[in-house]
């Protein structure tokens, strides 16, 4: 049975982002050509590997649709693309490159990107935490947003009960 890329555990995260630019990463330069994609010229992300005879890596989203290796041309048939594994994928997520948000807060290695977007790095988008409020902002910007929503909690000093 051959495995769906979209219904991978971090399907949700990987697809929310695109190829890297090479730019971004500042070790094993030479090692990353097996990894560019040559429908969008980025790195691979998340890298799958077509079922060509060569077996070239492309993004997910990039051969969603399409029937034969944009690389030799070679026909799909019924193979589904496959998540990269094994060697391939530790390489790969061991690739040390720069926060793609540029917040020159991180750099590390590409498995531990998302982690650092999702929970870490000052300039990625947010919403805010309160109910009801429909603001997004950078990170870096969420406390001061918090701190005067119209929507925030707030607790009574004298009676103690809670208001919004």
């Amino acid at each position: 049975q051959t495995e769906d890329p979209s219904r991978s555990p971090n399907a949700r995260s990987e697809y929310m982002s695109t190829s890297l630019d090479a730019d971004l990463f500042v070790s094993e330069k030479d090692l990353l050509s097996e990894y560019v994609c040559s429908v969008c010229l980025g790195i691979s992300r998340p890298p799958v590997v077509f079922p060509c005879e060569a077996g070239h890596i492309f993004c997910a989203s990039c051969i969603s649709a399409v029937k034969q290796c944009p690389s030799d041309r070679q026909p799909r048939g019924k193979k589904a693309p496959k998540l990269l594994k094994g060697a391939s994928l530790r390489t790969y997520n061991n690739f040390r490159l720069k926060c793609s948000n540029l917040c020159d807060e991180w750099v590390g290695p590409l498995g531990d990107l998302q982690a650092h977007l999702d929970r870490n790095c000052s300039l990625s988008i947010m919403e805010c935490t309160h109910e009801g409020c429909k603001h997004t902002g950078m990170r870096k910007d969420m406390t001061e947003h918090e701190s005067t929503c119209p929507f925030r909690t707030v607790s009574c000093p004298h009676c103690k009960s809670t208001q919004v």
